[in-house]
């Protein structure tokens, strides 16, 4: 061969190695996605997870409402969750309004409303009306984890209110 011939078959040569990608290249870059998809999916759980807590939030501040006008019109709390206008489950919560709890009778000046979730990753909801020595009504919404939910119920019926508010409550 020639020395024209040999340099035209190393050009063509050198061409055809240069169109694709190496193995490593794509490893390279297939794992960069894993990893961003794993960020993503692992943010965008969380907001679906905000977005079913909102639910009880709604909810259990609208009964809780509706909890404070029917202690105005009758002097006592209601234990009848049809009189809240409060439905008995959704799609991701079951909703009760307990006259006890465990062997402990709730007081008559404290409203209780539970939110508890069907998910174990979502957190329990707890609407808490209590009267004061004043007259005056005091209404929270308290979110609390499945590990958190009895203390919250025995800190309430001892009236520890501030405790109460400062670790799981938001006052209204």
């Amino acid at each position: 061969m020639n020395n024209l011939s040999l340099k035209l078959l190393q050009c063509l040569n050198k061409q055809n190695n240069n169109y694709g990608f190496t193995l490593i290249e794509l490893l390279v870059v297939i794992i960069i996605i894993r990893i961003l998809s794993a960020i993503a999916s692992s943010s965008f759980l969380n907001i679906v997870r905000k977005a079913k807590e909102a639910e009880p939030k709604l909810k259990i501040n609208g009964a809780n409402k509706i909890q404070t006008n029917y202690y105005s019109e009758n002097g006592e709390f209601s234990r009848d969750i049809a009189d809240l206008e409060l439905p008995d489950e959704t799609k991701n919560y079951v909703y009760d309004v307990p006259d006890k709890i465990r062997f402990f009778p709730i007081p008559p000046d404290l409203s209780i409303i539970i939110g508890i979730p069907k998910d174990d990753q979502l957190r329990y909801f707890v609407g808490v009306i209590y009267i004061k020595n004043d007259a005056t009504y005091y209404q929270r919404l308290c979110k609390v984890y499945e590990d958190e939910y009895l203390f919250l119920f025995f800190m309430l019926i001892q009236e520890k209110w501030d405790e109460v508010d400062a670790k799981y409550c938001s006052s209204q």
